[in-house]
């Protein structure tokens, strides 16, 4: 397996001037956990490359910064969501897996908070991580049951 820092990344990215089709120069390799974005339009991208990521996984843009959502999964490429702006994402960026599902994070400081699917509240960089629960986004609804001599009392009455 071909490790390969984030600095060669950068490095890469600034000589080959974003240039999609050089970006292919690297090898499947790198591709299993890297990629790069093909198409870019309305908060969705179409990627290549990234051939071990998993649905719902998260998804680094470089040198952006920013996150998507793998979502769509076929063997000509990857369709991810967009968790950010998609004005500092372009075609030919670069793509890398983190190996971790969406998650929502969970604590008493964000009670009441409207927050982003990554955490980070509305219109601030700010992750609340004080006593911090990640919970997986689809997780089953809690079951609250309630007594039978209760529920006799109003179904007969």
């Amino acid at each position: 397996m071909l490790l390969v820092s984030r600095n060669i990344f950068t490095k890469s990215l600034k000589k080959f001037n974003t240039n999609a089709s050089k970006v292919k120069q690297f090898g499947k390799a790198i591709l299993n956990n890297h990629g790069y974005v093909e198409t870019l339009s309305s908060g969705i991208i179409t990627a290549k490359g990234l051939n071990k990521v998993a649905s719902g996984e998260l998804v680094k843009i470089w040198p952006s910064n920013v996150y998507a959502i793998a979502l769509n999964l076929s063997n000509t490429g990857v369709g991810l969501v967009l968790c950010g702006s998609d004005t500092v994402v372009n075609a030919g960026n670069l793509l890398s897996r983190t190996g971790s599902l969406i998650s929502i994070p969970v604590s008493f400081q964000s009670l009441g908070l409207a927050i982003n699917p990554l955490g980070y509240k509305l219109g601030q960089n700010v992750l609340y991580t004080n006593s911090l629960i990640r919970k997986p986004i689809e997780a089953p609804a809690p079951v609250f049951q309630q007594d039978n001599q209760f529920l006799n009392h109003y179904l007969l009455v």
